[in-house]
């Protein structure tokens, strides 16, 4: 309000006041709850006349403000096409600065929808300019999302070259994203690291927001719950009233967190029911494993899926839904398969070997002693269902005896499409049956139909 009334001591068509009201139309489309079209295109009608005027960088500005508007609600095609269009400016202009001024955008964009080989393009071609212009707070930033997305693909060597870049450019200089990035790292890497200054964070806004993205990643992996005890004070330094879509998620994450640590299982799944695992930095991955934790197979499973299909190239976490992947099928429930979860366990093995994820090595070596003692415990009481075949896959079996489709069975059970044909594809091939009437048959031929009703 302060900013409105300020504009009006400007001339409505004056620069001052086009800059300004800018500036509002920015923020409040950033704040709508299903990003306004009236105010977005405002926005580029706004930034159209600046653009007139010569005011290059601001008009260039208002198109970065609205990708980053996207990239609070999750809408990542959206702003990769914003930055897209702040490179064809560039382009046309010559401008090596404004080509590098969505850069870091676009790489968030391209990281989120899993194209990590486009990423590595744009890398080749952004590092130069960043380095020709290092005094640039673009620059910067695009070269600190250059060794996030090393990172993220465990390209340590790589990530590492950057990141010394990135510390000569500008040594007093840090950002909130590079550093947290650099802890994971180092978290990845070391078999033992001391995690407790992770247990108070900074009260502030911007730094509770990547807290609340960063550490409970740390926790989950790590195995080191007390770090949650920090969680009350981030969640304390977020403003009152709507949040922004991706700090809303992550609040709300980090709330479940705290409902799991205290033994509330239901108030956790309640929570984590409502979560767009899409806004949370490696979100699905979290909301999986801690949905995979309170016993939600079903539906850990489900995002672990979308996981492999969406982001089977971010190497630094693909070992741990592999992981994940073997604990889930290796307990007992719907997902149990002894098969399955040794041919899980193995990728993960590949994974940590061949990326040198210390502590990945460590979660594996202590799940295959908890898996040796387990099947010592209970060696010689487990039902042997023909073929080897799982509760679910019975009662999925059952459904196919009677004709139904994928999408009929899920809607019966309440699971997705996608999660019965796995289950279908695990039946044929255990029953040896190349369709599903073979299946069927095999399913009367051993008595199956009682237990499936």
């Amino acid at each position: 309000e302060g900013i409105r009334r300020i504009a009006k001591r400007f001339p409505e068509r004056s620069h001052e006041a086009l800059c300004i009201n800018l500036s509002i139309a920015v923020t409040e489309f950033g704040r709508s709850s299903a990003l306004d079209d009236a105010t977005g295109n405002a926005i580029v009608e706004q930034a159209g006349w600046l653009h007139d005027m010569g005011d290059i960088d601001t008009y260039v500005n208002a198109f970065r403000s609205r990708a980053l508007a996207f990239h609070t609600h999750g809408l990542y095609q959206k702003q990769l096409e914003e930055t897209q269009f702040i490179r064809t400016i560039a382009d046309e202009l010559g401008d090596e600065l404004l080509l590098v001024a969505g850069a870091d955008i676009e790489f968030d964009a391209l990281f989120h929808l899993g194209r990590t080989e486009e990423a590595s393009r744009l890398a080749k071609g952004v590092e130069p300019i960043c380095l020709r212009y290092s005094y640039s707070l673009s620059a910067r930033s695009a070269l600190s999302a250059l060794s996030t997305h090393a990172f993220s693909v465990a390209d340590w060597a790589e990530y590492d070259r950057l990141y010394s870049l990135y510390n000569e450019m500008r040594p007093r200089l840090r950002s909130r994203k590079i550093y947290w990035t650099r802890v994971r790292a180092q978290m990845q890497r070391e078999v033992s690291m001391d995690f407790s200054f992770l247990l108070h964070p900074t009260e502030t806004i911007s730094n509770a927001f990547w807290w609340l993205n960063a550490v409970p990643i740390y926790a989950l992996q790590s195995g080191e719950w007390s770090l949650v005890g920090g969680i009350d004070t981030a969640l304390a330094a977020l403003p009152p009233g709507e949040l922004w879509p991706r700090v809303q998620a992550s609040a709300d994450f980090g709330k479940a967190m705290l409902r799991f640590n205290a033994g509330d299982y239901e108030g956790a799944k309640i929570i984590l029911e409502d979560i767009d695992p899409n806004l949370i930095g490696f979100g699905w991955y979290c909301v999986a494993e801690l949905t995979r934790l309170i016993g939600d197979d079903e539906r850990a499973a489900e995002l672990f899926e979308f996981g492999i299909e969406h982001h089977a190239k971010l190497n630094v976490l693909i070992g741990w839904i592999y992981l994940s992947l073997a604990r889930l099928t290796s307990q007992s429930g719907p997902c149990h398969d002894e098969a399955e979860s040794a041919s899980w366990l193995q990728k993960a093995k590949d994974s940590a070997n061949g990326l040198d994820l210390e502590l990945l090595k460590r979660r594996i070596i202590e799940f295959e002693a908890e898996s040796k003692v387990a099947g010592n415990a209970g060696a010689g009481t487990r039902s042997a269902n023909p073929a080897g075949l799982t509760v679910r896959e019975i009662e999925i079996l059952g459904e196919i005896v009677d004709g139904k489709t994928d999408a009929e069975i899920a809607e019966t059970l309440f699971i997705s499409t996608k999660t019965v044909s796995n289950h279908v594809g695990n039946i044929l091939r255990k029953t040896e049956s190349s369709n599903r009437t073979e299946a069927a048959k095999f399913a009367t031929q051993n008595g199956l139909l009682n237990e499936s009703e």
